[in-house]
């Protein structure tokens, strides 16, 4: 009986080898092998016996993304361990939590953007995907932060509008001191452990783990 979904042969060649792919629905990638299929397929074709192989099977906007994100959260960390003034106000056991993360963060900010890279991840695409996410970012942060002092009664209070104010223009602002960092990933050479700071955000993220290690118990 023949297979009424059978609709085309796509044919892939590599290294002596031919792989035939009898294609059923015209959704997507129907008339040749798409990018990451094909490097999965020569990953496979050259692997020697018995390799492990990780298809990830999200595709390189979806890295590009995390990329961004990731970029984000790193020049934000690194100004929550760098810059003490941010939590003058805080409760010491929020200030902590926050710190913690913040190096957490840190520890593993390069890695979507390595595995970005590995796989061919053009500069163009990382930087329309990076201008989407700031964009979304800065939405999402607007949105959530107003809903919650709205719903906190705190929104048209003026000491609210003096703290944002202070948060983003005082002495250690962010504006004055994230804007550098964001840029930084508009360069065709950046990487996330290409630092200008001193000390670097690692060894920040270190010492503050060590000197903290009993505010925190770690779960394995």
């Amino acid at each position: 009986m023949p297979d009424v979904y059978f609709k085309k042969t796509i044919d892939f060649y590599h290294s002596g080898h031919t792989l035939h792919f009898h294609v059923a629905q015209d959704l997507f990638s129907s008339h040749q092998i798409d990018v990451g299929t094909a490097r999965l397929l020569r990953a496979l074709v050259d692997a020697p016996p018995f390799a492990k192989i990780l298809d990830l099977g999200c595709g390189s906007g979806l890295l590009a993304i995390t990329a961004a994100f990731e970029h984000c959260t790193a020049v934000f960390a690194d100004g929550t361990l760098r810059y003490g003034s941010c939590f003058d106000a805080a409760e010491p056991r929020m200030c902590t939590l926050w710190r913690w993360h913040a190096a957490e963060e840190t520890e593993h900010r390069a890695v979507a953007f390595n595995l970005y890279q590995a796989l061919g991840g053009n500069f163009r695409w990382r930087i329309r995907w990076y201008l989407y996410v700031l964009a979304l970012f800065a939405m999402d942060a607007t949105r959530q932060t107003i809903l919650n002092l709205w719903r906190d009664g705190s929104l048209f209070k003026p000491g609210t509008w003096w703290g944002a104010a202070t948060f983003f223009l005082g002495r250690d602002g962010v504006v004055w001191r994230c804007t550098r960092p964001l840029l930084q990933y508009f360069r065709r050479n950046f990487h996330p452990d290409h630092e200008y700071l001193q000390p670097a955000a690692q060894t920040l993220a270190g010492e503050w783990l060590q000197a903290h290690a009993g505010s925190y118990r770690v779960v394995r």
